[in-house]
């Protein structure tokens, strides 16, 4: 049959998460794991999920993007992408950036949907993408470890980073300029992208305690 990916996401406050699998959306008490409200039919595959703030949580669904109440599961608003996306991201502001299948990078909302940049798309999945360092940059990962830092306003690839390894799971900081991952085999590892070097324990135990709430919640 065809092949089903799972998105998940945990709000700010660590209470809930949300999984989007396929054209189906769950919302489960992240401590019990029961669920706090029906499943939700998307009527599209999602490509994921991401908290916008602590009351809404937004799904992209490859040609638009919408937000959804966490307390009632209704759509508050949505954004049509006017092209197949195969990655999404949300800023700290609010904005929503888009990576579209033919190598295009876009942002919304703004005065146009203007692209950002055209960037050359790899043959490699998107693992993950998101904004880190309190929005000023934002990262673009590959399944084959190919990392671009962008800048979120020109669109401008400031840094390309390559991991030695495969990807299998990408996250980026929402306020510290760190990136993290976990590849095959491997456990997480945490990159300070001011410096390029490994920072603290403490902080590599936040992208650890993330990835290990979400996963026993899965089960």
């Amino acid at each position: 049959g065809e092949q089903r990916t799972m998105q998940q996401a945990l709000s700010p406050d660590g209470r809930t998460i949300v999984f989007a699998r396929g054209e189906t959306l769950l919302v489960l008490d992240a401590e019990t794991g029961l669920p706090r409200l029906a499943g939700i039919d998307l009527g599209k595959s999602s490509i994921g999920v991401l908290f916008q703030d602590p009351t809404s949580f937004c799904v992209a669904t490859g040609d638009d993007v919408a937000r959804y109440d966490l307390a009632t599961g209704q759509v508050i608003e949505r954004t049509l992408t006017g092209a197949k996306c195969c990655g999404f991201a949300l800023s700290p502001r609010g904005q929503i950036a888009c990576l579209e299948n033919e190598g295009e990078l876009r942002r919304w909302p703004s005065a146009s949907a203007a692209q950002l940049a055209s960037i050359s798309l790899p043959h490699s999945p998107i693992v993950g993408m998101g904004y880190c360092d309190r929005g000023n940059l934002l990262a673009i990962a590959c399944q084959d470890g190919i990392v671009r830092l962008m800048d979120p306003d020109s669109g401008t690839c400031l840094l390309r980073l390559r991991i030695a390894t495969p990807v299998m799971s990408f996250r980026a900081h929402p306020t510290l300029p760190r990136i993290g991952w976990v590849s095959r085999g491997e456990p997480a590892a945490v990159l300070d992208l001011h410096t390029l070097d490994v920072p603290l324990a403490a902080h590599r135990a936040y992208f650890e305690a993330v990835s290990i709430k979400e996963d026993t919640a899965g089960r």
